[in-house]
């Protein structure tokens, strides 16, 4: 046992020994400190930019209508009565004053005849009131009270004259009859529709415009409608409403075809036929920029992204006033900026960067 412990003694001496040794001679165990490091030159974002300018921006306005007749009348019977005829049918043209209907007299012409018989005893009476003022017998007031019988008695037969003209309903006018409400033998008050007339002449065209369109579309600008039919034709701004409708925040625009009388006759368009409107803008100056470029800025502004002099990031805040599959076209910008077209989701406002410019191809690719 004692010879198993030999060993370890031996190692406790010799480790004991040299310890006394080193503090007698000075010597420290020599300290391992690790290499400073320096930081290293940050490393700048790349991002691909594009000189752009303004340029000639001209578009068109388009929004779906449809076509609308230009007047529309439910003729209707002034008085009472029987149908008697019916003088036309549906789809005929008729001309102003045309007659439609006519209405049974029955006793009218009686009631004319009657009212006649009673102005001419009116004014008989009259006369003998007057002759017997100026021979001194009577008095004013009788030859006023007949008077008075005389004024009631025409009354009486304009009243009946009137009847009789009104047992003619007629077109008030010219245009087409859309539809007919009434058989000859069907009895009708007053204010019974008859028949509907349209006026088709000049064709009419309503649309809703947007928000950002109305204030682009002026009185007076002409535009081309294309029909769902398949015809075509230009059309003048007649007129554009200053109310929005409801909740949709459209606004109605009409337009009237430029067409003659023979060319509108001859499309014998009906009410409702859908059609596409383009209106041409006046020229402009804008930029165009591909549509990825576009990104937000604080309190989520749209705008660009464009490095300045000193290879900083700024942002420019712009108005989108066209929108194209190619890309967009922006307002309230500097005539020119070098703009980012590529890396600008990797970089803030302020940031350095090493800007490189794309190459030609690139340019006409994105049509910059």
């Amino acid at each position: 046992m004692f010879r198993s412990l030999i060993p370890a003694f031996l190692i406790a001496a010799v480790t004991a020994g040299w310890l006394i040794w080193g503090a007698w001679a000075g010597v420290k165990p020599e300290v391992t400190k690790p290499a400073a490091t320096l930081d290293a030159p940050a490393t700048l974002q790349a991002v691909s930019t594009a000189e752009i300018g303004l340029r000639d921006f001209s578009s068109e306005l388009r929004f779906t209508a449809e076509t609308q007749v230009d007047r529309k009348l439910e003729v209707k019977a002034e008085i009472g009565g029987q149908i008697a005829s019916l003088r036309v049918t549906r789809g005929q043209s008729v001309v102003k004053d045309q007659v439609i209907a006519v209405l049974a007299a029955d006793e009218r012409p009686a009631q004319r005849a009657e009212a006649k018989a009673a102005l001419s005893q009116a004014e008989a009476d009259l006369k003998a009131k007057q002759s017997l003022l100026t021979q001194g017998f009577g008095s004013q007031i009788e030859v006023d009270g007949a008077t008075a019988a005389v004024e009631r008695a025409k009354a009486g037969l304009l009243r009946a004259e009137l009847a009789m003209k009104k047992l003619e309903i007629k077109a008030g006018f010219a245009g087409v009859i859309e539809d007919t409400y009434v058989e000859p033998g069907a009895f009708v008050n007053p204010g019974t529709p008859v028949a509907l007339l349209l006026d088709k002449e000049p064709i009419e065209v309503v649309g809703l415009a947007g928000e950002r369109q109305i204030g682009a579309i002026d009185l007076g600008m002409v535009g081309q409608v294309e029909l769902a039919t398949g015809a075509k034709f230009e059309a003048k701004v007649s007129y554009i409403s200053t109310v929005a409708e409801g909740d949709t925040r459209t606004f109605r625009v009409e337009l009237t075809a430029l067409l003659d009388q023979a060319e509108t006759r001859a499309l014998n368009l009906p009410e409702g036929v859908s059609a596409d409107v383009h209106i041409p803008t006046p020229a402009r100056k804008a930029h165009f920029v591909p549509t990825n470029a576009l990104t937000l800025g604080a309190g989520d502004q749209i705008g660009v992204k464009t490095v300045n002099d000193q290879q900083e990031v700024v942002f420019l805040p712009a108005r989108i006033i066209h929108a194209t599959a190619a890309g967009l076209w922006l307002d309230d910008l500097p005539e020119t900026l070098t703009l980012i077209v590529q890396g600008q989701e990797l970089v803030t406002s302020g940031d350095k960067v090493l800007p490189k410019t794309i190459t030609a191809a690139e340019v006409a690719r994105l049509g910059l």
